[in-house]
């Protein structure tokens, strides 16, 4: 889970296997030299961005709820290496809205970066920023999950 930290677990997440996939996929697999990981979920995934900061192979694109928990990935955070994108939206965020961000921001992103050759895309998918989930405000529609997930295949 994206919360998880390399010194331990954090909220729900015990294992950041984002991380974990991506740091095996660039030291293992003959032809990978980048991997970038998309993050959509109403958390900012904290750990990640800790883990991928410091690593010029990955790049980390994280959409998320803010204010809210864990309190980090200000849009002005880029990284030493320039290698993180955070696009927080705010509360109460609707369906129009947020797919405006992730094919304003989100898509260009991943035409510049994860379409490269030797590249890898890691989707690290949270379902929090649905309408019905208790723990934030957003106001996505199940739906919206399967077209962000056609459009980044296209």
């Amino acid at each position: 889970g994206h919360h998880a930290t390399r010194g331990g677990a954090m909220g729900f997440c015990l294992f950041n296997f984002a991380c974990v996939v991506a740091k095996w996929a660039v030291r293992e697999c003959e032809g990978i030299d980048k991997v970038v990981i998309l993050d959509w979920d109403v958390h900012h995934g904290n750990g990640t961005e800790d883990i991928v900061k410091d690593d010029p192979t990955l790049r980390y694109i994280s959409t998320h709820e803010s204010p809210l928990y864990p309190g980090t990935g200000p849009a002005s955070f880029t990284g030493p290496h320039h290698n993180i994108l955070n696009l927080p939206y705010p509360s109460a965020t609707t369906s129009a809205s947020y797919l405006a961000l992730f094919r304003d921001k989100v898509l260009p992103e991943l035409r510049e970066h994860a379409a490269a050759e030797n590249a890898l895309l890691v989707v690290s998918a949270g379902y929090d920023a649905l309408g019905a989930d208790f723990l934030s405000t957003s106001l996505l529609e199940p739906e919206d999950y399967g077209v962000m997930m056609r459009e980044v295949m296209e």
